[in-house]
């Protein structure tokens, strides 16, 4: 089998089917048929980011087909080189879910699934979603968890301001200290001094207890809280 008998097997799947006037008409023929060292002889892996020449060039001519088209934004399209039965070139489009609104438009492949069978059933799924959307919001909107998310948004409140006028008191406490380091007098000898600076120190560190210590127990009844509204209202 040479390469263009081996691409274009890889087209027959598609062209020879019970639709055959149908499918052939959604191969888009490049203008320019490539030369035979240009059709490579076996499908290149899709999830390798290494796409054939070829398939770049089908890419970008379906982009120039689409400048003239409103498709919406973020839309994802494909493209698949293909070969007909008399070993012409050309390409098969396709795109993600619907263009325009549409599940069928000229100039693409169609969809996979039957759609007949996909309206049957798509609005009772719709409805069922609708139902679990409109239960989901009631619950989002139960007074008694708007209240307790009041509650726990008051108890951060408080914690902030708690914690925040520790870090003044703290900052001022510093500054003091400072400057009771400064005013010592050095004509009181060694040891009176070491007393005063160990003294100093202490406080120092006492201040760091209680701001970590407030952290602490405002963490934990934050959590409490918390996790009451999450085991009540969120699960």
């Amino acid at each position: 089998m040479n390469e263009v008998e081996s691409l274009r097997s890889t087209a027959t799947n598609f062209v020879y089917t019970r639709h055959t006037c149908f499918q052939m008409s959604y191969i888009q023929y490049f203008s320019s048929q490539p030369v035979r060292t240009q059709i490579p002889s076996l499908l290149r892996d899709p999830f390798a980011n290494d796409p054939h020449p070829l398939a770049i060039r089908a890419s970008k001519d379906l982009q120039r087909r689409l400048e003239s088209r409103a498709s919406g934004g973020g839309k994802m399209f494909g493209v698949l080189v293909v070969a007909d039965p008399s070993g012409r070139l050309g390409y098969l489009s396709g795109f993600s879910g619907m263009l325009n609104k549409q599940w069928s438009v000229s100039g693409f492949v169609p969809p996979v699934f039957d759609r007949e069978q996909q309206s049957s059933f798509l609005p009772v799924g719709e409805a069922r979603v609708n139902e679990l959307s409109a239960e989901i919001n009631s619950c989002l909107q139960a007074p008694d968890r708007l209240l307790a998310i009041e509650s726990l948004s008051a108890l951060e409140n408080k914690k902030d301001e708690a914690l925040d006028w520790i870090k003044v008191q703290n900052k001022s406490n510093k500054k003091s200290r400072q400057q009771q380091r400064n005013d010592i007098d050095h004509g009181l000898g060694e040891e009176v001094i070491e007393r005063k600076l160990q003294a100093l120190a202490s406080r120092s560190q006492r201040d760091k207890r209680e701001l970590l210590q407030a952290k602490s127990y405002w963490a934990q009844r934050i959590k409490f809280v918390r996790e009451q509204l999450d085991s009540e209202y969120e699960q």
